[in-house]
């Protein structure tokens, strides 16, 4: 009795068995050929079949529907593959077009000497385990929406608090401009002021005291007050051209160093291998690029022409000899298995022939464009490779590139570590910086507050505690456009000072604080005039002027910078002009 036979009454024994006809679980038994040769109720109802046809497979029922690929490729892995599956998803189409999901588990039978002779199919309904892997999903969509509306409103949140702390700031900044210019009018309107006359009369005979000033042009300037450290004006950082040892160091951190001075020496044994790694390899390159540049008088290919006319001949020796023996049998003299014999030695010489020529053609296009093309570029990776370990090679010692102060890499890192003899470093590892003599340079912080106040080109003047008899002159050379990270955002912004004295050197060091004047504003002729002088009506804002006849006259002006006792008057008053100060007159408008 053959396998099939077997395997169907060895099924007929399994299904009979009450347990299996009680199974949730779908179970199909396929043959070697994929027929199916049993299979339980569940099977039957999932994927709504009758298990009793003798000639139903799988493969039919599958390529039958669309959309049964997937599940056909897991009948033909079940079969033909050597690995069992466990638990794979597909989706199943049945006849009445509704897909189901299914989770497949197949694993082999085979014979008594462990050939495999079929199959053994467990199908499971899918459908809740998927229901249940959306709702997942939804739920996962639904926790990212949330996370993200947090995130939004923790944004908001911070971004209200900072809106209120510069709220309270600006608050309290005005409540106390408002308490020094109220104390200053009773104080400076007694003292400080040119009184011109006691009272003026008014017209409609009633008088009221008022004072009166006369304007005078004066110098003003508004300055800011920042600090900083002292710094060169540029810093050139030297970094190891390759990995390796220190094995000489020829300078002192804070000396003085000339251009081309020789301050560190690497020790080059590792760069050396690799220099001639790279060389072997560019060599190796170039001789595989000159190789294929003449691919066709390569031994190889002349190898390939020989075996190709060797096979040649012997095809027509061959074919000759068959010619001859076809005679010799038609005519009787020789048996026809001997012509037979001739006949497949020329088939066998045909066969040798043409794999002849194949292997020539095969070794002709080792040596087409394309492989030139790639041969070619590998020649150039290997040369720029070699090149470029030469050039590391060449830089072993490591020599000042401008005159300056030698300092550690990072003037603002106080864990930076100085390099000394013996150590370790890697390719591209800061060694140490050069500070350029030529100039100082000094790095702030400032408030947003101020930041608008600043440009490019502004003048600096520069003092410090520790040289108290030396101002410095400097510009702003560059202002951050974004804000540092913090409670209060500040702008990073250089002042740079070139030109400096020859003898500025002996008194302002590097890291030395610095303090720093910016002038924002400067009018060598402004008029100024106290807070009380001027009125805000609905035409804008005025003063009340003294003509030479005691009459008084409102006039509109133009007002610029206010301090905490006076504003800039920009247009409408001239100098020597008599205004009043304090209440209006009774009966002047």
């Amino acid at each position: 009795m053959d396998m099939v036979v077997s395997m169907a009454i060895q099924w007929e024994r399994i299904f009979t068995d009450s347990i299996l006809r009680h199974m949730n679980d779908g179970v199909v038994v396929l043959n070697a050929e994929g027929v199916i040769v049993g299979g339980n109720p569940a099977a039957s109802s999932m994927m709504a079949i009758n298990m009793d046809d003798g000639n139903l497979t799988l493969a039919r029922i599958t390529l039958e529907r669309e959309g049964n690929d997937a599940f056909l490729q897991v009948l033909l892995d079940s079969v033909y593959e050597r690995t069992a599956i466990h638990n794979r998803l597909v989706d199943y189409v049945r006849p009445d077009g509704t897909a189901l999901p299914l989770a497949v588990t197949a694993s082999h039978l085979r014979n008594e000497s462990g050939k495999i002779e079929g199959a053994f199919l467990v199908l499971r309904d899918a459908t809740e385990m998927e229901e249940l892997k959306a709702n997942e999903r939804s739920l996962n969509e639904e926790l990212k929406a949330a996370l993200r509306q947090a995130d939004e409103n923790g944004r908001a949140l911070e971004a209200a608090l900072h809106q209120g702390l510069r709220i309270r700031n600006w608050l309290s900044a005005a409540i106390l401009i408002l308490f020094l210019g109220l104390g200053s009018f009773h104080w400076f309107g007694s003292s400080l002021m040119e009184v011109q006359g006691a009272s003026i009369a008014g017209r409609s005979g009633e008088s009221e005291p008022q004072n009166s000033m006369v304007v005078n042009a004066r110098p003003v300037t508004r300055t800011i007050s920042l600090s900083g450290i002292v710094a060169p004006l540029e810093e050139v950082t030297l970094a190891a051209p390759f990995q390796g040892k220190i094995q000489s160091k020829q300078f002192f951190y804070g000396d003085s160093v000339e251009r081309g001075q020789t301050l560190l020496v690497l020790d080059t044994a590792e760069m050396v291998a690799k220099v001639r790694e790279a060389r072997a390899e560019y060599i190796k390159a170039k001789k595989k690029t000159l190789e294929l540049e003449g691919w066709e008088k390569t031994p190889d290919v002349s190898k390939a022409k020989r075996s190709l006319n060797q096979a040649k001949g012997l095809l027509r020796q061959a074919e000759n000899k068959a010619s001859e023996d076809k005679t010799l049998y038609e005519q009787g003299i020789i048996p026809k298995s001997e012509y037979d014999s001739s006949v497949q030695d020329v088939g066998d010489k045909k066969m040798q022939y043409f794999s002849s020529l194949e292997s020539l053609q095969s070794t002709l296009g080792k040596g087409d464009a394309e492989y030139l093309e790639i041969a070619r570029m590998e020649l150039d990776n290997a040369e720029a490779k070699m090149k470029a370990a030469e050039e590391k090679l060449e830089q072993a010692e490591i020599k000042a590139p401008v005159s300056g102060i030698a300092i550690r890499p990072s003037a603002k890192d106080k864990d930076a570590k100085n390099v000394e003899t013996g150590m370790s470093v890697a390719e591209g590892q800061a060694l140490l910086s050069i500070g350029s003599l030529e100039g100082l340079s000094i790095t702030t912080e400032v408030d947003e507050l101020d930041i608008n106040s600043l440009e490019k080109g502004q003048p600096v003047l520069v003092s410090g505690d520790a040289f108290p008899d030396i101002q410095l002159k400097g510009l702003i050379a560059q202002i951050s456009s974004q804000a540092n990270e913090g409670q209060v955002p500040t702008f990073t912004t250089t002042i740079r000072l070139r030109d400096l004295p020859d003898d500025v050197g002996k008194q302002v060091r590097l890291g030395m604080t610095a303090n720093m004047q910016v002038q924002t504003y400067s009018n060598p002729e402004a008029l100024l005039v106290p807070l009380t002088a001027v009125h805000r009506s609905g035409e804008g804002i005025s003063v009340h002027v003294v003509e030479a006849d005691g009459s008084v006259r409102e006039t509109m002006v133009e007002t610029g910078d206010t301090t905490l006792t006076e504003v800039e008057i920009v247009s409408g008053l001239k100098p020597g002009a008599t205004i009043l100060i304090g209440p209006t007159i009774s009966g002047q408008p």
